[in-house]
Parts: structure tokens; sequence; C-alpha cells
């Protein structure tokens, strides 16, 4: 029992020991069995012959340093051993690292060189370290030949982009086709800077698609200018005879004319006043759609304006036996600046259609004050437009009755006409 507790005592300091005596054990080994030596021969020549208690002496101190010395050299070497189990135990670790860091690279350089898209990566001066295959073989060259050149230099054309941005794609022109462009900035500290990578993805398509249907949208604004060019310079022709034979009927009224002559004289006259309000309305269209269309503001007695619209249409109405009345609220201000002559086409447009439209009841012209500014509200008793032909209607030649059941005439450009007048 007292050998074992020895034994462990003995281990414990050593193990305490170890670390102070680790880098001398060698030497600690080496000068113990010289001292072991030694202390050996004074012990035969204290016991040989005549016992000499001073040779004892020093033998046995001899012997005591001895094994103090081997003491701290096993301590050592024990120290030792332990240390080189932790390296090599590491050691094997950081082989199993490496072995996955060179596994994850080869993967991660396999999908960066099988990637559709153009991957390169550049250093703070935007010199080219590495490209993938798809950058080479959209520049043409081979990755040893891109690097240290610049993107300008290797055919990346930033000059057409919307700006450089780390977050915002710009479109880049790259040889003969177009990519979408971003770049992100990376942790890897390469010469005075960080590098940065570039992502490049393929729009030539898109691109082209946009380029043609710029193209497309240019021919049918051009035709459509031209188309309204037409309209304007027919109807404008169209109204000079027309005027003429308008002018020519009412001559021919004022003179002895059957009962027959003269009905057929009426029918020539509203025949020829409907062919004039429609080139109007052509008119006044074609101006708008080409910008043609200016406005002449002048003051004007808003009572008195609407007098003279309720007058203008008074006829038709009584001829309907329908009333049309206007009102004017009292916060109303006495004048206004507009141009009374578009004016008053938008508002006899609303007025002639609620005629038109309502077979019994009135039409109503009101005016108020709202929110800062004059409105003027058109209500009739007709039979009123579905919800879903009320937006429908203000399109050109749009009307709520089509086909073979329309009882009213018009080709559907007075509303429309109106919208652009007021828009």
């Amino acid at each position: 029992g007292l050998n074992v507790q020895g034994t462990k005592r003995a281990r414990s300091l050593a193990t305490r020991l170890g670390p102070y005596f680790v880098d001398n054990a060698p030497e600690l080994a080496m000068a113990a069995a010289s001292i072991s030596g030694v202390a050996l021969g004074i012990w035969i020549l204290a016991t040989a012959g005549n016992f000499s208690p001073v040779l004892t002496a020093i033998a046995i101190v001899l012997t005591l340093t001895s094994g103090a010395m081997a003491l701290f050299a096993i301590a050592g070497f024990q120290e030792a051993s332990k240390r080189l189990k932790y390296l090599r135990h590491e050691n094997e670790k950081m082989a199993d690292r490496l072995w996955e860091a060179s596994e994850g690279e080869e993967r991660a350089s396999g999908l960066f060189d099988q990637l559709g898209d153009l991957v390169v990566i550049c250093d703070a001066r935007r010199l080219i370290i590495d490209a993938n295959e798809a950058f080479c073989a959209a520049i043409g060259q081979s990755i040893d030949a891109l690097k240290g050149q610049t993107l300008r230099s290797a055919g990346v054309d930033m000059s057409k982009s919307r700006g450089r941005s780390n977050s915002m794609p710009v479109d880049v022109k790259i040889g003969d086709r177009w990519f979408s462009w971003i770049e992100f900035p990376t942790t890897v500290q390469h010469g005075d800077g960080k590098a940065f990578r570039a992502v490049a993805r393929d729009i030539h398509e898109r691109k082209s698609g946009e380029a043609q249907l710029i193209e497309s949208r240019e021919r049918a604004e051009a035709a459509n200018r031209a188309k309204s060019s037409f309209l304007a310079t027919v109807s404008h022709e169209i109204r000079t005879p027309l005027n003429g034979i308008n002018g020519m009927a009412k001559l021919l009224a004022d003179t002895q004319l059957s009962a027959e002559q003269r009905t057929y004289v009426q029918a020539v006259t509203a025949s020829g006043a409907a062919l004039m309000t429609l080139i109007e309305d052509l008119l006044d269209f074609s101006k708008i759609e080409t910008g043609k269309f200016d406005l002449r503001p002048e003051p004007v007695e808003i009572r008195r304006f609407c007098e003279s619209l309720v007058e203008l249409l008074a006829a038709r109405a009584h001829g309907k036996g329908i009333g049309i009345a206007a009102h004017v609220d009292r916060d109303v201000p006495q004048s206004m600046v507009c141009d009374p002559n578009r004016l008053r086409q938008a508002l006899l447009n609303l007025l002639g259609n609620a005629v038109k439209f309502t077979d019994k009841g009135g039409v109503s012209l009101s005016v108020a004050v709202a929110e800062g500014s004059i409105l003027f509200k058109i209500r009739d008793s007709g039979r009123g437009i579905h919800a879903s032909d009320q937006q429908r209607i203000f399109e050109e030649f749009e009307q709520v009755e089509t086909g073979t059941t329309r009882s009213h005439g018009g080709v559907g450009l007075g509303l429309s006409i109106t919208r652009k007048l007021v828009g």
C-alpha cells in the first residue's frame, strides 16, 4: 500500500513539474546517469575494506541527487509525450480540415467554371484576378491572357451603363452581346485593397426585344401623326365645298318652291348641317391629337353664358316636349376667365346628349362652387347609362347604342372631344 501511494505521489509530482523541465529533460537524464555512475563508484569504495562514513555520505548525496534529476527528467519526458500526442491529434484534425477545404474548393471551382453566367474577380484597381470559362469564352481570351488586364481593355464596355453600383444591376456590352452586370464586394484582401466579384447575365434577347419595341412604337406614332394630319387636311378641304352647298340650299329655300321641293331642300339643309357638325368634330379631334390645340382665355360672365347655352337648345327641347333650365348658385362669382368657345363646345356636347336621350321630363344645367373650383353639372331624366358603359362612351367612336338597334345619330366623337377639351 505504501509503495502504491508513493508511486501515485511521484506521478502527481511529475505531472506538476513536467512543464518546467520539458525543455531540459534530455540534459537532466544524461546528468542523472552520470551522477548515478559516480555515486556507484563511491559506494564501492565506501564498502570495500574499512567502512568510510564520509564516502558513504557522499554516495548517499549523489544517489539522491541523481534520483531527483532522474525524476525531473521523467516528468519532462512525460510532459513532452503528452504534448506530442496533442500535436499529433491536432495535426490529424488539421489534415481533415485541409482535405475538406480542398474538396470544397474543387467543388466551388467546378461550379465557378460551369456557371452559365459570366463571373470575373478583380482587385481594387479593377485588374482581373480570375474568371470562369464562360467569361473567357465571351471575351475570346484565355485566363492567363486576361489576368492583369482591366475590364475595359478586356472588352467590357461600361460607357453605356446606368452607373456602377454594388446593389443595382447595370447593362454593359461584352463583345457583340448585352449583359446585366452586378458587382459584389468580397472580404478577400488583394494588394492595396479588397477584391470584388462581378456576375454578368446574358440579356441580349431582352435588349433586342426592347429595340424592336421602340422601333415599332416609333412607327406607330409616326403613322398616327400621319393619320391625324391627313384627317385634319381632308376635313378642312371638305368644309369648303360644303359651305357652298349649305349656302346654295339656304338661297334655294328663299325662292318660290312647291311643297315637295321645299321638303327636298329642308332635307339637304339638315344633312348639310349634320355633315358640317361631323367635320367640325373631326377637325377638333385631329387638332387635339396633333398637339395644335390652343386655348384663348378671356373674362366671361357666368350667368349670361349659361343662359345662352339654354337658349341654343331650347327649341330642340321644346320640340320633344321636355323642359330645359339653368341654375347658378348665389355664391358663384359674377365672372371667370376661360376659353368661352371651348367651354361652350364641351357643355353643348353634354347638354345635346341629355336632350337627345331624354323623352320626358327635362334637362338642367347647374353651376356651383366646389373645393375652390366652379363645377358645371348636367342632369336629365332620361333612361340613364349602365355603369359598364360610363367610361367606354368617352372613347373615340364609341356609343351606348351599337349595331342595327341604334335609334340616334352621331359617330361617337362628341364625348371624346369633351373629355380631351376638359383634360
